[in-house]
């Protein structure tokens, strides 16, 4: 989406599985993207896999990139408000790295959150990545 990382670029000639999210109702799909081809605009814009790629089980991911639109250092984030990640992410296995991936001006020591809000564990920004405290 506008304002975020594009991370397309990293499946062209990836050795690495890739599994994109899909918005289907009120929750996400996170569907196994072979190549860019894969990927179509939904009815938000963004490029999701299409239909027809395979279903992943989110508990079988080894790590989740985690868009938002801000982030804090003690690991909170701001999404877009609709809680597709926040309702998802509740089911990875624990100790599942959960990645945000943001430009420095994405991080601030907090950003507001509610309860059901889940932290990421990690901060990815052109300065390298840092486990969150």
């Amino acid at each position: 989406m506008p304002g975020e990382i594009d991370l397309r670029p990293l499946v062209a000639g990836s050795r690495h599985q890739w599994h994109f999210p899909r918005i289907e109702g009120d929750d996400l799909a996170f569907r196994h993207v072979g190549a860019m081809g894969d990927l179509e605009p939904d009815a938000y814009g963004i490029d999701a896999p299409v239909p027809n790629r395979p279903i992943v089980d989110i508990s079988s991911l080894d790590l989740i990139l985690v868009p938002g639109l801000g982030f804090g250092r003690d690991g909170s984030r701001l999404g877009r408000g609709r809680g597709y990640y926040d309702r998802t992410l509740g089911g990875v296995r624990p100790g599942t790295p959960l990645i945000a991936v943001a430009c420095r001006e994405q991080v601030v020591d907090r950003v507001p959150t509610e309860a059901h809000d889940l932290p990421v564990t990690h901060l990815l920004t052109p300065d390298g990545l840092v486990a969150v405290p």
